[in-house]
C-alpha cells in the first residue's frame, strides 16, 4: 500500500472517528459507558384517558333538635306534712268548735280537726307533687357514608413512528406531536 493511500485511509477514519464524537458530545455521551441518544418528535395517533374506581368513605353527622318533656314526682319523706295538716286541722277544729259555745263540742271539734288535717296532710304527704318540664336538646347521628368515584390515572396515547405504532402513558395530555427521546442501544 502505498503512502498516499494509507494517509487517505487515515483521514477517513479519523474524520468518521471525530463525526461520531460530536454526535456524542450534542447527545450528551461526551463520557464513556453513557448511551447516545437524540430527540424526535412522533405523531399522536390516539389519546384515551385511564380512570379507575376508588370507594370513598366520607363520614357525615347529622343534627336536629328535638323536645323532650320530663316529669318528676317528688314525695315528701318526712311526717312534717301529716304534723303540719293536725295543726291546721286542730286550728280550724277549735275555731268551728268556739262557735257552738260548749268546751266539750270544741274540743270535739278541735280534736276531728286533728284528726282530718293530719291525713289530709298524710295523703298528701304519699301522694307527693309531680313537676313536669321540658327543654330541647341537640341529637347527632353520624354515619359512614361510602360511594365510588372515578379517579384519574394517565392518559393512554399511541403514536406513530417509522411506520409502526407505539403505546405510553403519561399524566399530562398531548398535543398533535409528542417529543420522544430516542437512545442507540448495540445489539450483541
Amino acid at each position: 500500500m502505498s503512502i498516499k493511500k494509507l494517509l487517505a485511509v487515515s483521514l477517513i477514519g479519523a474524520g468518521a472517528f471525530a463525526s461520531a464524537a460530536n454526535a456524542g458530545h450534542r447527545s450528551g455521551a461526551a463520557h464513556a459507558g453513557v448511551t447516545p441518544h437524540y430527540f424526535t418528535n412522533a405523531r399522536v395517533v390516539d389519546v384515551r384517558p385511564i380512570y379507575r374506581w376508588v370507594t370513598v368513605h366520607r363520614p357525615s353527622t347529622n343534627c336536629r333538635y328535638e323536645r323532650v318533656h320530663t316529669e318528676t314526682r317528688h314525695k315528701k319523706s318526712s311526717a312534717g306534712a301529716t304534723i303540719l295538716g293536725g295543726i291546721i286541722g286542730g286550728a280550724l277544729g277549735h275555731k268551728l268548735g268556739h262557735r257552738s259555745g260548749s268546751r266539750s263540742r270544741r274540743n270535739a271539734s278541735t280534736a276531728a280537726g286533728v284528726i282530718i288535717g293530719a291525713s289530709i296532710g298524710n295523703s298528701m304527704r304519699r301522694k307527693g307533687h309531680t313537676h313536669r318540664d321540658s327543654y330541647t336538646r341537640k341529637v347527632c347521628r353520624s354515619r359512614d357514608n361510602h360511594h365510588q368515584e372515578r379517579n384519574f390515572v394517565a392518559y393512554q396515547i399511541v403514536y406513530r413512528l417509522r411506520g409502526r405504532n407505539y403505546i405510553t402513558r403519561s399524566r399530562r395530555a398531548p398535543g398533535r406531536y409528542i417529543r420522544l427521546r430516542v437512545t442507540a442501544r448495540p445489539v450483541l
